[in-house]
């Protein structure tokens, strides 16, 4: 079936990534592959999972949603799902989290559970398939900014928080890994309702909303008669989704640029950047979900299949 929401000239070449043996770059953003990670809704379920591919995504939609052949390289299994989660009574609204991101982890049977509260999802004589929790989101909201606090409090993610931020001015979003500034940049936002974000490494005169006035005070100066060389390094976009309803339905995908030394497509060897960048990609999906609700609900438009 043709796809309405895809016109002729749109193909994955208009979301290539900015691929660098920089010396200035940090390790992980030495780029030398692409990889292309669905984001799928479940008919009747609130929240969102993510493949590590298409054709794992394939291999899940063939087998109707079951992990009942499972292999080494955990093919047809989502690797993350995104669920909102509401304070149950007694808990303080504030300090418990908005949403939480579980990772599903492919392990022998001979070999331990997972050290962490976990929920057997699949098994067969050779494997086993666990949900965990991964990534506690907390969302701050100002007059003018709203902060959204990524929180890995489990296994190899522990210590790797972040912070994405935007301003009530613009869609963007500014947020950092290691040492580098990125933004979620929605080209033409204020022009044309675009579903597409674009994250790039930012030049280091570019300001970032999380700098201190004194940073932004030098990254300006340096910025006077030189033109920054931002760095392409993932792409969310809604232009490939689903055109009707379905049990599992795509509704955006991500490419996200990744250094690794190993080409896989299932939930084994994903590197641990690319994760962290999936995490905030399920953020978008949910953030974009809600402004075309918003829009929707207010008479503009927006919403309806396609969310």
């Amino acid at each position: 079936m043709v796809n309405p929401f895809k016109t002729p000239f749109q193909n994955e070449d208009q979301f290539a990534v900015d691929c660098q043996n920089n010396g200035s770059l940090e390790p992980q953003f030495q780029i030398n592959r692409r990889r292309n990670m669905p984001i799928v809704k479940a008919f009747g379920q609130i929240g969102y999972y993510l493949f590590p591919s298409e054709n794992s995504y394939d291999q899940f939609k063939v087998k109707g949603g079951d992990f009942e052949h499972l292999s080494a390289e955990g093919m047809g299994v989502p690797l993350l799902q995104f669920v909102l989660r509401l304070p149950s009574l007694g808990m303080v609204v504030g300090n418990s989290p908005t949403f939480v991101i579980f990772k599903f982890l492919l392990l022998s049977t001979n070999s331990p559970p997972p050290a962490v509260q976990h929920e057997v999802v699949a098994a067969n004589g050779q494997f086993c398939v666990y949900k965990v929790p991964f990534c506690e989101i907390y969302r701050y909201k100002s007059f003018k900014e709203t902060e959204y606090r990524l929180v890995f409090p489990f296994g190899n993610g522990l210590g790797h928080n972040c912070i994405m931020k935007r301003s009530f001015a613009n869609r963007d979003l500014y947020t950092h890994v290691g040492d580098s500034n990125l933004r979620w940049y929605v080209p033409a936002s204020i022009l044309y309702n675009r579903d597409h974000y674009k994250l790039q490494i930012l030049d280091d005169c570019v300001p970032s909303i999380l700098d201190d006035p004194e940073l932004k005070k030098k990254k300006k100066a340096l910025k006077k008669g030189r033109k920054p060389n931002n760095i392409t390094i993932a792409h969310y976009t809604r232009t490939f989704r689903d055109a009707l309803p379905h049990k599992y339905a795509k509704r955006a995908n991500l490419y996200v640029g990744e250094r690794a030394d190993v080409t896989s497509y299932g939930i084994e060897n994903v590197p641990w950047t690319t994760q962290l960048l999936a995490c905030q990609g399920l953020l978008i999906q949910y953030v974009e979900h809600m402004r075309r609700k918003e829009r929707s609900n207010s008479g503009s438009g927006g919403g309806g299949v396609g969310s």
